[in-house]
């Protein structure tokens, strides 16, 4: 992963309003899927783990949970990449859309645009669109870590992570708080 977007990913920020990342990273959902992940996949990329943050914030959110999406954070992408400067910005249209041209930032008629040799784009057009590229590319490596996330964890890890156990419950104390789990699992997964 280009290493601007891993510096613009580290300033977003994904967590609930009482958890810090750090605190994220150390909760037992975290742990969880990480752990799984690695024992499967072993060493696991930037963009996967970040994912895994996603995902984790859910599983924590026991009331307010939903469907991990990309798309609730295009709006704060998009104020970090307008922050960019000309060198980072071109090497990360590059590296998304090819080229190697040297580009930068030039106003013409109170309008933004990155120009180079043979090129002169308007800059907040630019920004959605690379914006709805990255946020499609992190869409798309949710939905890979949500199918092998169904595949690779069976419901009873996801009660004991849960810690629902029928011993420390009554029959329907324990029939509703699997209901409970189940639904959260439904929602996220």
């Amino acid at each position: 992963m280009n290493k601007t977007l891993k510096n613009i990913f580290q300033e977003i920020d994904i967590t609930p309003n009482n958890l810090t990342i750090e605190e994220l990273e150390n909760t037992n959902h975290f742990k969880f899927i990480h752990n799984k992940f690695t024992e499967r996949e072993g060493k696991l990329t930037f963009k996967r783990v970040f994912v895994l943050k996603l995902f984790a914030v859910e599983l924590v959110s026991y009331e307010n949970f939903s469907a991990v999406d990309f798309n609730s954070y295009k709006d704060e992408l998009k104020k970090q990449l307008f922050t960019l400067g000309e060198e980072a910005i071109s090497d990360l249209l590059s590296s998304y859309f090819g080229g190697s041209l040297a580009r930068k930032y030039q106003i013409i008629e109170n309008i933004e645009y990155l120009t180079s040799n043979n090129e002169k784009i308007n800059l907040g057009f630019l920004i959605n669109i690379l914006a709805n590229t990255i946020v499609d590319e992190i869409n798309y490596e949710i939905l890979t870590v949500k199918t092998k996330l169904q595949a690779m964890v069976s419901e009873e890890e996801w009660y004991t992570l849960y810690c629902i156990d029928s011993g420390d419950y009554s029959k329907d104390k324990y029939k509703n708080e699997k209901q409970r789990i189940s639904t959260i699992l439904e929602g996220t997964l």
